[in-house]
């Protein structure tokens, strides 16, 4: 969740920001884009209310990068550069 949060703080500086226009979402590593979302620890005998902040953090995120209409102003695109896997793929194949 904690990614998810430091990805929606970044979101809002981003379009609060008037020079910037767009966004690129990679990886600094050279082979793995993203390594998915953190399940085990999220739903695993979760705490029900911090399980409820995770999935409205992630919807939130993926509306705003998908959605344009309800979303975000800014070009979005994704330079994938490694694996991609489950949430992986939400953030980059789907900008």
């Amino acid at each position: 969740m904690e990614f998810l949060e430091e990805i929606n703080s970044n979101l809002d500086a981003l379009e609060n920001d008037q020079d910037c226009q767009g966004l690129i979402i990679t990886s600094g590593l050279p082979k793995v884009y993203s390594a998915g979302l953190d399940l085990v620890k999220e739903i695993y005998k979760p705490d029900k209310k911090r399980l409820a902040s995770f999935w409205t953090c992630f919807q939130g995120m993926w509306l705003r990068l998908y959605n344009n209409n309800n979303g975000s102003r800014l070009a979005t695109m994704a330079a994938i550069n490694g694996h991609a896997l489950a949430g992986g793929c939400v953030v980059g194949f789907g900008v």
